[in-house]
């Protein structure tokens, strides 16, 4: 995992509402986005709810392979975004959203009532390092 190692995080869920996708133009050509969130029920706590996005080939790799409802486990970084003030002198407001680097969806390995069991394998968009063969 090739991501900041102050910044890791990992949670594990289910998808609470259906994911939203669609691109944008952004400076080296058109980037595809996916925005979801991820339900996490505690015993004690009850549900918390996380926000979460992906950009470039992990969005596309969601968009083909995940629905409200699947169990699944995020890795990434918790990015912050503030809210633009309409008045000078309000409080910054602040976001708080999960960036995904990888994932795995368990319901499209294991299978669930309205999906046949599909082999698949944690999607991640990391390359492999310089000094790493790429076949063993």
């Amino acid at each position: 995992m090739a991501i900041n190692k102050d910044n890791n995080c990992q949670i594990t869920g289910n998808v609470s509402n259906a994911p939203e996708h669609g691109s944008f133009q952004g400076k080296e050509g058109l980037v595809s986005y996916c925005n979801f969130s991820i339900a996490f029920n505690h015993k004690t706590k009850g549900v918390m709810f996380f926000d979460c996005k992906a950009y470039g080939a992990i969005a596309d790799n969601l968009k083909k392979n995940t629905s409200k409802g699947n169990a699944m486990t995020i890795w990434g970084e918790l990015q912050k975004e503030e809210w633009k003030k309409q008045n000078p002198e309000d409080k910054p407001r602040y976001n708080f959203f999960f960036l995904v680097s990888e994932y795995k969806n368990y319901s499209t390995i294991y299978g669930s009532k309205d999906k046949p069991f599909e082999q698949q394998e944690m999607y991640s968009s990391n390359q492999p390092l310089p000094d790493t063969p790429a076949r063993f």
